[in-house]
């Protein structure tokens, strides 16, 4: 396992970078870099892609079969009219000598083939060598018109085979002779290799050793960092340091949008593939505080699912496109990009493709010609031309130019993740979410921080001193940390914690090694007993949480609340704050402005108040009508 050879085939098959896939059904080469399954048998590789199966029996030699929709997704494609590609025809719906379906998502080998799964059409048998196809239809199974999207096989004791599939459970898909079991060979307790140990801190040390400087060739404009499944909709603090846009959570009028630093910016657009060009906003349920992988609202207390969508479900699903954006600006150092992408888990048969989402995200750096506020209207264009067509015009052209960071965003039905990527040097950066025959391509929230710490801590102290912020004087940050902890701490383990913590000065392999490098250190820290504070402080760094960590997010968010209120008059007023009731007094915003001019204490008329007011709600908004 020491040895390892990357196998790579082309990202786009154009210059133009609009085709993901060949046009071809079957070829030389592997058929996309997006794979779903691995799988060794027979003397060959087989591995299964969103455009088909690639086989192989040598790391040179790979051919491709696509599946039968390939030409409905080619009909589909952003090329232009004259390219005689998108004609090319190699088979139909019904050539049975194509896949199921062009998404493949597992594998099973038994004697003489390979079973397939797919996102969509279930399942199919491959026999090998000659590579036919044997249809296996498992919607007759499951008596439904959705999908039957298949996750994996399991073979029983007597041969039968069933599929495990998402949303349908287990679906009998045929039988197949069983293999006997290599008892030999079989691996043990006994014969097992034992798991490596953490690395010795002298080695941390050593990998963990701080730069001033970068070569040239080093140098980039942005790359993956990681992602992050822990935070879920807890982001206050964490994410969005900078600047934090919570994607049309104020529909029908529009975002929640923070800017705590004047020189981040966000711009939604749709993908340029479409006749229309603005995004929808949409809010799937409103206030629900129990659900914490909906993004928490510090203005309202409350929970909000919405979203940006590209509108996709009003194209076909083999369209290529329209796809969603955003271009964001950031100043000048390495800041921090976080998409956050979240599904609630269907609620019908009928819903399952919305579970189903697999978008593939693309960033690149936009040219330094580029105006925004030429996109958006607020600076004069030449003549005649107007903002959106010279917003098209420039998403057209950066399209064209190269992917410098790619993600992907797949499973996420049910539970929030993070997509965090780094950008390098001030300008104007084009996000891509590409919405790759899923329903529609949505997103719930866009978030910039920078990783300069002393520029973090101007943020915070010059927002907070404004009061501009929605936190009032309450700003959430760490787990503070007491003196007397660190200095217990080894010189080592903290030098080499502060090294891994600060990617200002790395490379791009420092960097992807620098967050492997910081839980390593905090699992040497959990040796030491003791230590609380530190291990908090560390935690939220890291973004792992514990059940005492969520009750930490908790109260700091009260008391950000409570701040707003002290410093804020209508947010005291529950015409204002309708999902804080608890917190909030029966007073429109004119009353409580009042009582605040006569001194009144308007805690006294809060749910929560231990002090019952000697004049009721009625007599004091009679008084306040008369004063």
């Amino acid at each position: 396992y020491s040895d390892w050879k990357m196998v790579q085939t082309k990202f786009y098959w154009d210059k133009e970078q609009r085709l993901r896939q060949p046009v071809e059904a079957r070829g030389k080469g592997l058929p996309s870099n997006f794979s779903n399954a691995v799988c060794a048998a027979g003397g060959s590789v087989w591995v299964g892609t969103i455009a088909g199966l690639g086989y192989g029996k040598s790391l040179h030699d790979w051919n491709f079969l696509r599946g039968r929709d390939y030409e409905r997704k080619n009909a589909g494609l952003w090329l232009d009219t004259g390219d005689k590609r998108k004609n090319r025809r190699a088979g139909s719906l019904s050539d049975s000598s194509l896949l199921s379906e062009d998404y493949v998502t597992c594998f099973y080998p038994v004697p003489g083939g390979m079973w397939v799964g797919f996102r969509e059409s279930g399942a199919c048998f491959v026999r090998t060598p000659s590579l036919t196809i044997r249809e296996v239809d498992l919607k007759k199974e499951v008596e439904e018109k959705a999908p039957v999207y298949t996750t994996c096989f399991v073979v029983l004791p007597g041969g039968e085979l069933y599929a495990g599939t998402y949303g349908h459970g287990l679906v009998k898909a045929g039988k197949t002779a069983v293999r006997p079991s290599p008892a030999s060979g079989r691996t043990t307790s006994a014969n097992h290799p034992r798991p490596p140990l953490l690395p010795a801190m002298r080695q941390m040390a050593s990998l963990s050793a701080g730069r001033t400087t970068l070569s040239p060739e080093e140098k980039f404009d942005t790359c993956y960092w990681y992602e992050d499944w822990a935070t879920q909709g807890d982001w206050c603090g964490r994410y969005g340091q900078g600047y934090a846009m919570l994607c049309a959570a104020n529909s029908p009028i529009g975002d929640i949008e923070y800017s705590f630093d004047p020189s981040y910016g966000c711009l939604p657009v749709r993908g340029p593939h479409a006749n229309a060009t603005w995004l929808k906003g949409a809010v799937t349920y409103i206030n629900e505080p129990g659900m914490r992988s909906i993004l928490y609202c510090p203005e309202s207390t409350t929970r909000t699912l919405a979203s940006w969508g590209d509108g996709g479900e009003d194209y076909p699903s083999t369209f290529d496109g329209p796809d969603l954006g955003a271009i964001v600006t950031v100043p000048e150092g390495r800041h921090l990009l976080s998409l956050y992408f979240y599904d609630p888990t269907p609620l019908a048969e009928y819903d399952l493709r919305n579970g189903m989402r697999d978008y593939l995200i693309e960033v690149r750096k936009m040219t330094s010609d580029f105006n925004l506020d030429m996109a958006t209207g607020n600076a004069k264009l030449e003549k005649g031309r107007k903002p959106l067509q010279y917003l098209m015009e420039a998403l057209t052209t950066t399209s064209s130019m190269p992917v410098q960071a790619r993600g992907r965003v797949k499973s996420f039905s049910g539970g929030g993740v993070y997509k965090n990527f780094i950008l390098d040097g001030k300008g104007c950066y084009y996000i891509r979410l590409v919405r790759n025959y899923s329903v529609n391509t949505t997103i719930n929230g866009i978030f910039l921080s920078s990783l300069d710490e002393t520029k973090k801590a101007w943020i915070r102290y010059n927002s907070v001193g404004k009061m501009s912020i929605p936190y009032g004087l309450k700003a959430p940050c760490p787990p503070s940390l007491k003196e007397q902890d660190l200095q217990k701490l080894p010189e080592t383990l903290l030098a080499s914690w502060a090294a891994s913590q600060d990617v200002a000065r790395k490379n791009l392999l420092e960097i992807w090694e620098s967050r492997r490098q910081g839980i390593y250190i905090y699992r040497n820290l959990l040796i030491s007993d003791g230590l609380d504070h530190v291990k908090r402080n560390w935690r939220w760094h890291l973004k792992i949480w514990n059940d005492r960590d969520k009750n930490y997010f908790k109260r700091q968010m009260e008391n950000a609340w409570e701040s707003l209120q002290d410093c804020f008059v209508f947010y005291r007023s529950n015409e204002w704050s309708h999902y804080a009731p608890e917190t909030t007094i029966p007073f429109s915003i004119e009353e409580v402005e009042k009582m605040q001019r006569n001194n009144i204490d308007w805690k006294q008329y809060r749910a929560d108040s231990a002090v019952k007011p000697e004049v009721s709600v009625e007599e004091m908004k009679k008084w306040l009508k008369e004063h």
